[in-house]
């Protein structure tokens, strides 16, 4: 994976409307950029780490139950999505949403 001369933003959920106007102005310079929104929705670990000191168990099966893949995500699964947007094989996105939900989500 090469990093070099490549310029890599990835911004939160709320960040979606900026990510995506600085993608527009960046590429509209030049400049090799993907600026990217990675969406965690509530399907996954990290999410039901937070949530679970809100939520009783019970909301999770229901949530689980929802999930077209019939899994919760586990960080691996956020990494690997980064992984390829900083990579070479992402070079033509920029300025999009990916949500890293099994499907439970869909935009």
């Amino acid at each position: 994976m090469k990093l070099e001369n490549r310029v890599a933003i990835i911004t939160g959920a709320a960040g979606a409307g900026i990510g995506q106007a600085t993608a527009r102005l960046l590429a509209g310079e030049g400049a090799n950029v993907v600026v990217s929104d990675v969406h965690l929705g509530r399907a996954t670990q990290v999410a039901n780490d937070f949530l679970g000191r809100i939520y009783p168990p019970s909301f999770f099966e229901g949530v689980e139950k929802q999930i077209p893949l019939g899994r919760r995500g586990e960080p691996n699964d956020i990494a690997r999505t980064i992984l390829f947007l900083v990579s070479d094989d992402s070079d033509y996105i920029t300025g999009e949403t990916i949500c890293v939900s099994g499907g439970w989500y869909m935009p």
